[in-house]
């Protein structure tokens, strides 16, 4: 197996550490910033040989570049991985989970099933992410709020985006939310029929709506709300009958043309909804942005 000694430099306000560790490249994948992340909690976890609250949360933080980049196989490994190395991990079910619910997502129902039975039948508990202690995350992303733009946590990804998502979830009714994309298309789809840019904006969402040239663009800065109308008004929008949703059972786009002479193609966003704290919501759909042009 390939490994190689690699250098991760830590920039923080007292001090610069120097961290040497000896890293599978086969699980560093993905842009910079993803590999650099990797690296980073790759280390710590060499650091952490004994079973610990703290490897569970640098292992679930390391799962969550794989989930984002869909590196499901990478992700299975890993996994197994640290189950055959501590097989008395009292988090071993989480990691169990998340390689049954990989194993689902890649539609391979069988092997999924297995897993799920291995859950089932030796786990009464099943301990999910934040340690299942929802209202004190909720507390901490609500205290870490003012900080935002005014601190910098190069080790993890896109920070401001999750602590104002779950912060906004958590505050409001999230009506604009629908049980599943077809139920949102129509929505979407009768907004545009009538041309109702008020009914529109009803359905974006309100937390986090962003509009961006491509998905690769992660800028916070991309963020933004404007005003449909100003486009409704003077075209008329036309949309594709269904979603287009091949590639991502988690996601899916609608093709939308003729509003601007620019730009005249837009691709509106629908993403699933993941908030487990608060089932009423959690797997639900939301108009989480636009793409803007024909190739993104």
């Amino acid at each position: 197996m390939v490994r190689a000694f690699v250098f991760f430099i830590l920039s923080c306000k007292k001090s610069r550490n120097i961290v040497e560790t000896q890293v599978d490249l086969y699980y560093i994948t993905g842009s910079e910033t993803d590999k650099e992340a990797l690296i980073y909690f790759f280390s710590i976890l060499e650091e952490e040989n004994e079973i610990s609250e703290k490897r569970f949360m640098v292992t679930r933080e390391i799962t969550e570049p794989y989930a984002h980049l869909e590196e499901r196989s990478t992700l299975t490994k890993l996994l197994t991985s640290q189950v055959n190395k501590n097989p008395l991990d009292i988090y071993n079910v989480h990691y169990l989970y998340l390689e049954a619910y990989a194993y689902m997502k890649e539609k391979a129902y069988k092997i999924s099933a297995l897993y799920f039975d291995i859950i089932t039948k030796n786990y009464p508990d099943l301990i999910y992410k934040e340690i299942g202690e929802w209202e004190k995350a909720i507390e901490a992303y609500a205290q870490y709020i003012p900080y935002i733009g005014k601190t910098i946590i190069p080790q993890f990804l896109y920070t401001a985006f999750y602590t104002r998502q779950r912060v906004t979830f958590n505050n409001s009714s999230c009506d604009w939310t629908c049980k599943s994309p077809n139920a949102l298309l129509t929505a979407i789809k009768s907004a545009l029929y009538a041309e109702n840019s008020t009914l529109m904006e009803y359905y974006q969402a309100k937390a986090n709506f962003f509009v961006r040239l491509s998905p690769q663009d992660n800028d916070d800065s991309s963020m933004v709300s404007f005003d449909l109308s100003t486009f409704m008004d003077r075209n008329r929008i036309r949309y594709a009958d269904t979603l287009n949703s091949a590639l991502n059972a988690d996601k899916a786009y609608l093709r939308t043309t003729a509003w601007d002479k620019a730009i005249t193609t837009w691709y509106s966003y629908f993403k699933k909804i993941y908030f487990p704290s608060d089932p009423e919501i959690h797997e639900y759909w939301e108009w989480a942005g636009i793409y803007y042009g024909d190739e993104f």
